[in-house]
C-alpha cells in the first residue's frame, strides 16, 4: 500500500517537474526606481533558478567596458608646448588643467572629431561653460572648473577634442590628433558604478525563482535605463551570432506571448504597475494572490487560470472577479 502510494506520488512529481523544465521563466522589468541623480535600482523578476547571478554578471561587465561614450582625446593651449608647463596669469599649471579636462563629460552627437574652443581674458574663473557652444556636443557639467585666471592682463586660449568611443584609450595610443594637440588618457564609458543583489522570489506554487537589484550610476550623458537596455541589445547581438542555426529553432515568441506583456499597447498600460490592492478586489481574493507572491497587475497577468485555480483559497469565483476586473482595465 505504502509502496504503491509513493510509486504514484513519485510519477506525479516528475510529471510537473518535467514541465517545469520545458518551459524556461521568461525575465521581466518589474520595476525602475531613481536612487539619486543619474542612479536609478532596476529591479528583474522573476528569473529562472540560478539565471540571476549568470544575467546580472554578463549585464554588469557590458556596462562597465562596452556602452558608447564620448571623451576628450587632446588639447591645445596658445603658447605652451608640453603638459609640465606653466603660464603666466594661470594660478594652475599645465598639469592640473590636465586633470580638470579629463573630468570633463561629454554627448557627442558626431561620428568625426569635434574641436572646441575656449577664450578667456582677466581675472575670471575659467569653467566648461565658457567654451564656444557646438551643435553636435553638449557638456554635461558645464559648471566645472578649468583653471582660474589670477590679474586683469591673464588670458587664455585653449583647444580641446572630443570623440566617440568605447571603454579606455591611452593618451600613447590616441590616433586622430594633429601634432599640435597634447594627448589624453580617455575614458569613454558613460557608466560610473554598477551593483546587484540576487534575491529569492516565486510564482504561483514555484519558489525556486530569483530577482535581481542592479543599480546603475551613470556620468549624466545616459539615462541609467537606456543604458541597461544598450547593454541587453550588445549581449543579444553577441549571443545571436553564436547560436547560429539555433536562433531560429529556440523560438520563445508563444512563451513569451503566453508569460509575459509585449505588445506596445501592454508596455503603455498605465495599470501594469498598479498594486492589486488597488483594483477593487475582494479582501479574501486578494489574500489568496498576495500569499502566492502576486502583488502587481503585471504579476496577475502571468497567470492562465489553471494557475489561479491551483492557488490555496481560490476558487471559481474568485476567477470570475479577477476576469471581470481585468476586463474593466482593458486587458
Amino acid at each position: 500500500m505504502n509502496k504503491l502510494l509513493w510509486s504514484s506520488t513519485h510519477v506525479k512529481f516528475k510529471k510537473v517537474k518535467n514541465k517545469n523544465m520545458n518551459k524556461l521563466i521568461i525575465p521581466a522589468i518589474k520595476s525602475t526606481k531613481s536612487t539619486g541623480d543619474n542612479s536609478s535600482k532596476i529591479t528583474i523578476s522573476p528569473l529562472q533558478g540560478g539565471y540571476g547571478r549568470t544575467l546580472a554578471n554578463s549585464v554588469r561587465r557590458v556596462l562597465l567596458s562596452s556602452i558608447p561614450g564620448a571623451g576628450a582625446t587632446g588639447f591645445r593651449i596658445e603658447g605652451v608646448s608640453n603638459e609640465f608647463s606653466t603660464i603666466d596669469g594661470v594660478l594652475e599649471d599645465v598639469v592640473e588643467i590636465t586633470l580638470a579636462l579629463k573630468q570633463l563629460r561629454f554627448v557627442c552627437n558626431s561620428e568625426d572629431p569635434v574641436i572646441l574652443k575656449l577664450d578667456k581674458k582677466g581675472k575670471s574663473v575659467v569653467t566648461a561653460a565658457d567654451f564656444t557652444a557646438d551643435a553636435s556636443v553638449e557638456i554635461v557639467q558645464p559648471e566645472q572648473v578649468i583653471c582660474n585666471l589670477t590679474d586683469s592682463k591673464a588670458s587664455i586660449s585653449l583647444e580641446i577634442q572630443i570623440e566617440q568611443g568605447i571603454d579606455y584609450v591611452r593618451a600613447a595610443d590616441q590616433k586622430n590628433l594633429s601634432s599640435m594637440m597634447i594627448p589624453l588618457d580617455t575614458v569613454y564609458s558613460p557608466i560610473s558604478r554598477v551593483r546587484f543583489q540576487v534575491g529569492d522570489t516565486r510564482q504561483g506554487q514555484n519558489t525556486e525563482l530569483d530577482e535581481v537589484e542592479m543599480t546603475i550610476d551613470t556620468d549624466g550623458s545616459i539615462a541609467p535605463e537606456a543604458a541597461f537596455e544598450s547593454a541587453c541589445g550588445i549581449l543579444m547581438q553577441q549571443y545571436q551570432i553564436l547560436a547560429g542555426k539555433s536562433a531560429e529553432a529556440f523560438d520563445l515568441s508563444e512563451q513569451i506571448k503566453e508569460d509575459t506583456l509585449t505588445s506596445a499597447a501592454d508596455e503603455e498600460n498605465e495599470y501594469l504597475t498598479r498594486s492589486i490592492e488597488d483594483i477593487d478586489l475582494k479582501a479574501r481574493t486578494m489574500k489568496a494572490l498576495q500569499d502566492a507572491g502576486v502583488h502587481t497587475v503585471a504579476e496577475l497577468l502571468q497567470y492562465s487560470d489553471s494557475d489561479l485555480l491551483a492557488l490555496s483559497g481560490f476558487g471559481k469565483g474568485a476567477l470570475d472577479e479577477v476576469k471581470e476586473v481585468l476586463s474593466g482595465l482593458g486587458f
